[in-house]
């Protein structure tokens, strides 16, 4: 049940994001086992390029199943490498769902991240609220866009950042 919410709440954020981006090029940051490189690309078309990120090579052997199996057709690209030392280039959008919270100076990582996206690029992060990163992260940057999710036990944020937000 607590996974049926989290993934309804990641799924409609990340499509708050990417509505209207056909075409485009997306990042999962974290990707784990790809559940948000399928939304993208569902929502997304055909037409883009996805990338995901991931330091466990477990994890995107298992994304890669699963997104051979979801049909999205995108041009999509694993690797393994650690979230921390990735510098996105040319990217329209950026995600990293429940991965901050496990990143060593979260709020110096997305100072990256933001500096390398194209100039009307975004990155979405969503996270666990309890977590005591937001603070820094808000004292940090500017958003164009935070909320905060809770629902029964549930308490996750969604914030998206632009190169604005510097």
């Amino acid at each position: 049940m607590r996974d049926l919410m989290y993934r309804k709440l990641k799924s409609k954020a990340l499509q708050e994001v990417a509505v209207n981006s056909q075409g485009v090029s997306a990042v999962s940051i974290c990707c784990g086992r790809g559940s948000e490189l399928i939304i993208l690309g569902k929502v997304m078309g055909r037409g883009c390029n996805l990338l995901g990120i991931d330091h466990n090579v477990d994890n995107l052997s298992v994304a890669l199943n699963r997104i051979s199996k979801s049909g999205i057709g995108n041009n999509v690209i694993l690797k393994q490498m650690d979230a921390k030392d990735y510098r996105p280039v040319g990217v329209d959008y950026a995600v990293c769902c429940f991965g901050i919270s496990y990143i060593q100076e979260p709020s110096q990582v997305i100072g990256l991240w933001l500096e390398s996206l194209n100039n009307d690029g975004k990155l979405l992060i969503i996270d666990w609220d309890k977590h005591d990163i937001w603070g820094d992260i808000l004292k940090k940057y500017s958003t164009n866009y935070s909320k905060k999710i809770e629902t029964d036990s549930i308490s996750i944020r969604s914030i998206i950042f632009t190169k604005d937000s510097l």
